[in-house]
């Protein structure tokens, strides 16, 4: 989403710096099903897309502003990798960054149940220390139609930018093209839509607190 807006950031803040997080794109999806609820493989996957192309090409205009972290590997390293973002941002690095505060860090939302029960619910990985369990789940989270999904609109740019051992499906029989293409269109229309949102703070703090109360019934829905 900040990728939208990296110009006015910078313009507020001259001297940001930015970590960019990459991730299997079909573990992302796999995770957006889970924890969120997401229905809409379509636009999950070309978001991911989308999201990682405009970080690569303001990567290329300002690489000195960029550091990319994939999230395989801060799982995997994560004090080497911890150490590398301190160097980019040229801040000390404690061993203290290893050890989660997340649980205590909660216990200040106490009075507020619903928004903790939120909170449990969105970042329950957080619970737990940094481990590489959630590596790999899509093989056996996802269905046919959404690993297909995400691999035709995604898989070709995740393999040749970024190595993920991902091909685009040779024979497609499960994924029209004319959804694929029409959520391209959609995308496109949803992006500017977003600019525009957010140029209205009052419209915008509307929108997020009558999504926030979706997402809360729809994650506490028993």
């Amino acid at each position: 989403m900040y990728r939208l807006f990296t110009s006015r950031l910078l313009n507020l803040f001259p001297e940001a710096k930015f970590i960019h997080i990459i991730r299997d794109p079909r573990d992302n999806l796999y995770s957006h099903i889970k924890t969120f609820k997401s229905k809409n493989t379509l636009f999950t996957a070309m978001h991911w897309m989308k999201y990682n192309q405009g970080v690569e090409k303001q990567k290329k205009r300002m690489p000195e502003k960029y550091f990319t972290l994939f999230y395989e590997d801060l799982v995997t390293k994560p004090e080497q990798k911890l150490k590398e973002v301190c160097n980019f941002l040229q801040v000390e690095y404690s061993d203290s960054m290893l050890i989660n505060t997340f649980p205590e860090a909660i216990r200040k939302f106490e009075g507020d149940k619903d928004k903790l029960e939120l909170i449990k619910v969105i970042h329950q990985n957080l619970m737990f220390p940094i481990n590489t369990s959630h590596i790999g789940k899509w093989e056996k989270g996802l269905n046919a139609y959404d690993r297909t999904t995400v691999e035709i609109i995604s898989g070709k740019f995740a393999h040749e930018e970024y190595g993920y051992a991902i091909s685009k499906p040779v024979n497609n029989k499960i994924v029209p093209f004319t959804k694929i293409l029409k959520m391209r269109c959609l995308f496109f229309i949803w992006e500017i839509y977003t600019k525009q949102r957010f140029n209205y703070f009052g419209h915008n703090m509307r929108y997020y607190q009558k999504k926030k109360n979706k997402r809360l019934a729809k994650l506490t829905k028993k």
